[in-house]
């Protein structure tokens, strides 16, 4: 939903909203104002929104910087995180 508040002191109840649809396996950044269409398997951000990439795309970045340990709970992984930027201070 669109609310027009710029116009809000001259009409309050004023209030606008256009199909936005947006399709399956898709990212939108934070804060990005909605295209009417997100397409299928994309990654999108901005005002207005673009494409960035597509969710496979994005998927191969993030296999290549997980740290891993995903798997790990609590404070095994509260643990390893530290651990993990510990060492990565090091350098």
């Amino acid at each position: 939903m669109v609310a027009h508040c710029c116009f809000r002191d001259k009409i309050s109840n004023l209030e606008y909203t256009a199909p936005i649809i947006v399709k399956n396996n898709v990212y939108i950044g934070v804060r990005s104002i909605i295209i009417p269409e997100v397409p299928d398997n994309s990654v999108v951000a901005g005002v207005p929104t673009q494409f960035i990439k597509s969710t496979n795309d994005y998927l191969e970045r993030l296999k290549l910087k997980s740290l891993g340990l995903a798997h790990l709970k609590g404070k095994g992984k509260d643990d390893a995180l530290k651990e993990y930027f510990r060492n990565k201070s090091k350098f």
